[in-house]
C-alpha cells in the first residue's frame, strides 16, 4: 500500500522477474545454513541499491531495514506476506507492520469521507441525515444547551412580503447572507438596493460584498450595545477609541499624555 504502482521498484521488480536465474542457483551450495532470503531477491536488492546509488553492503543492510521500497523487496516479495491468525508474537514483522498502516489507512479513508461529507463551513453531521447538522437551538426545553440536529432556515423579506427561502446546513448566520442574496439576484434577474439585517450577518466578507455589488447595507454591529458603555469607552487601547492622523499615517489616542499608560 506504501508503494506507488509507478514507482521505479516495481518496474524494475517486474523486469528483473524476466530473468532466468538458474546460473544464480548453481552458485549456491544446497549444503550448510539455508540464506535467509532467496538468492533471487537478493539479487533484485542488489540491483535496486546499485541504482539508488548504494555500494557499500552495510549501507545496504541498513536500506534493508528502515527503507520500505528494499523491505518491500525482501519481506513482500509479488505483494505477498506469510498471514497468521491471532495475538501474541506469532505474526511477523511484515504482517505487524501492514496491520498497523492498513488500520491507518482505513481511518484515513473514513476521515476523507467524513469532510467530503461535511463539505466547508461545517464540522459535524447526522448519520441518518447527512446534510442537516448539530446546532444550538433556542427553544431548549430540557434548559441544558444540548445540541440538536437541525437546519438554518433564511427567509427574505421585502415591504412585508416574503420573496426568498433558502435552508442551509451552517449553523452561522454570517455566511448565509452572500448565497441567499445571489439566489434572489438568480430568481428576479435584480438585487436589492439596500439590504438590512441583524449583528448575526456582520463580517468584513459580506461588508466587501455588498459593496462590491454596489448595494447599501444596514447592518446592526455586533459590539453596537457594548460601545454605549463607559467600560468600553476607556479601553484606550481599542481602535474604535482611537483617532486617524492622516500626516502621521497613525491612530492616536484622545487620552491625555499622563493617562495613556
Amino acid at each position: 500500500m506504501m508503494i506507488p504502482e509507478n514507482a521505479p521498484v516495481r518496474l524494475l521488480n517486474a523486469q528483473l522477474e524476466e530473468l532466468e536465474y538458474g546460473k544464480l542457483y548453481e552458485a549456491y551450495s544446497s549444503k550448510g545454513r539455508k540464506s535467509a532470503a532467496d538468492p533471487r531477491v537478493l539479487f533484485k536488492v542488489l540491483v535496486h541499491g546499485y541504482l539508488c546509488g548504494i555500494y557499500s553492503s552495510r549501507k545496504m543492510e541498513e536500506a534493508c531495514r528502515y527503507r520500505i521500497d528494499f523491505k518491500w523487496l525482501l519481506e513482500e516479495e509479488d505483494g505477498k506476506i506469510a498471514f497468521v491468525s491471532g495475538k501474541g508474537g506469532r505474526k511477523g514483522q511484515a504482517q505487524r507492520e501492514w496491520e498497523t498502516k492498513k488500520a491507518l489507512l482505513e481511518r484515513w479513508e473514513k476521515y476523507e469521507e467524513m469532510l467530503s461529507i461535511m463539505g466547508q463551513g461545517r464540522n459535524s453531521y447526522s448519520k441518518t441525515d447527512t446534510d442537516a447538522a448539530f446546532m444550538r437551538i433556542k427553544e431548549d426545553h430540557m434548559r441544558n444547551g444540548q445540541l440538536k440536529l437541525g437546519y438554518n432556515v433564511q427567509i427574505a423579506v421585502n415591504s412585508e412580503y416574503i420573496t426568498g427561502l433558502e435552508v442551509f446546513s451552517d449553523r452561522s448566520d454570517v455566511k448565509t447572507l452572500c448565497p441567499i442574496l445571489n439566489t434572489l439576484s438568480r430568481w428576479h434577474k435584480a438585487h436589492y438596493e439596500e439590504v438590512v439585517a441583524d449583528a448575526g450577518y456582520e463580517s468584513l466578507e459580506n461588508y466587501l460584498y455588498l459593496e462590491q455589488n454596489g448595494q447599501m447595507c444596514f447592518i446592526k454591529p455586533a459590539n453596537y450595545d457594548q460601545k454605549k458603555t463607559s467600560k468600553f469607552c476607556e479601553q484606550v487601547g481599542r481602535i474604535e477609541n482611537m483617532e486617524y492622523d492622516p500626516e502621521e499615517g497613525c491612530f492616536r489616542t484622545g487620552w491625555p499624555l499622563d493617562r495613556r499608560d
